[in-house]
């Protein structure tokens, strides 16, 4: 979600396979996530099908970059 542009959606099920991990998994995170207003979940249904969107918000994405600049730094590089 990192690399996608602001305010872009991915749906749950293409997050779960790109990172391979279980539905419970991958929701418990996505809560946690959500409820530090790090990212937003969008749940309707297409047809009769469930589908929850995901999004991270400004604070995500701010918190990720500072996250991976912090990250550069422990290894030396800028």
């Amino acid at each position: 979600m990192c690399c996608t542009p602001p305010r872009a959606q991915l749906e749950f099920t293409r997050l779960k396979g790109i990172i391979g991990v279980t539905d419970g998994n991958l929701g418990a995170h996505l809560s946690t996530l959500a409820r530090s207003g790090y990212l937003e979940m969008e749940k309707d249904f297409v047809g009769k099908k469930p589908r929850t969107q995901v999004r991270l918000t400004r604070t995500g994405r701010r918190a990720f970059e500072d996250y991976l600049a912090l990250l550069w730094e422990i290894v030396g590089q800028d």
